[in-house]
């Protein structure tokens, strides 16, 4: 039976991941300041990773993708893929909460890391848990 059911749904594979849950994360003032990352955020997603998938959805708009693509790396970022907006008029916001429920219907989002109020009230509104990265900061100050 169990192999019927397998093989009726294997055409689902593609689109759904089962397998592994989400967890999405802001840039400008969660991962990076500037260019600089901010490690304790880094080293906290970088620690999930290995558990989780890593979505990267910022307010940047598309035309700054290489620069953006550029700056994670070299800070050592671990993500699966980066969402921006596109168009740098659009609201950074609706971008956010639209990206969160696009990856919803894909696959579990189980957390929202953003160091801004409105967007972890619309991921929130999503029913995702959220964080601010100041909590991460303090876990991680007091960790060492």
């Amino acid at each position: 039976m169990f192999y019927a059911i397998g093989i009726y749904y294997w055409h689902f594979l593609p689109c759904y991941n089962f397998w592994m849950s989400g967890i999405i994360v802001d840039i400008d003032g969660t991962l990076l300041s500037g260019n600089n990352g901010i490690q304790p955020t880094i080293d906290y997603v970088n620690k999930k990773a290995n558990q989780y998938d890593i979505f990267v959805v910022t307010g940047r708009p598309e035309s700054a993708r290489a620069n953006t693509t550029e700056a994670l790396k070299s800070n050592g970022v671990k993500f699966k893929r980066l969402y921006m907006k596109s168009k740098s008029s659009d609201d950074s916001i609706a971008h956010k909460k639209e990206v969160g429920e696009s990856l919803q219907s894909k696959q579990t989002i189980i957390l929202a890391i953003d160091n801004d109020t409105k967007a972890r009230a619309a991921y929130r509104s999503l029913g995702i848990k959220v964080l601010a990265p100041s909590i991460i900061r303090v876990v991680h100050r007091t960790k060492i």
